[in-house]
This record gives C-alpha cells, sequence and structure tokens, in this order.
C-alpha cells in the first residue's frame, strides 16, 4: 500500500507478482492483480487461485496482457 501511495498509481493500475500464497494473498488484501510465478517456493500448484508464470517469459507475456 506504501508503494500504491508513493508512486501514485491506484490499485487497478498495480499488480502483484510473488511465489508464496502469502504474497498473493497480500495483493488480494490490498485490492490489485496478482500474478505468481512457478519456479519459487510454493510451485504452480499451490498458486492455482491466480494466474501463474511458468517461466520468466510466460511472466512477460502475463504482463503485458495486463497493461494493455
Amino acid at each position: 500500500l506504501e508503494l500504491i501511495h508513493r508512486t501514485g498509481f491506484g490499485p487497478e493500475r498495480t499488480l502483484m507478482v510473488g511465489d508464496t500464497t502469502f504474497d498473493l494473498d497480500m495483493a488480494d488484501a490490498a485490492g490489485v492483480r496478482g500474478v505468481g510465478v512457478s519456479w519459487g517456493s510454493h510451485g504452480a500448484d499451490g498458486l492455482a487461485k491466480w494466474p501463474v508464470a511458468r517461466d520468466p517469459e510466460h511472466l512477460r507475456q502475463l504482463l503485458e496482457q495486463a497493461s494493455g
């Protein structure tokens, strides 16, 4: 929330990338979109509630889609 405030971007223009359910639950609590990465602590199965990137290239694609 502090970064949203400092940058002046609202929650609708913010996306949280995380590798744990804790990260993405935090995104939900902050009212921002979340994207998981499968190569981190919790893996794709644990993050299935959110979009999950398979690799860095897939993450780039998801980020481009989100900003479009």
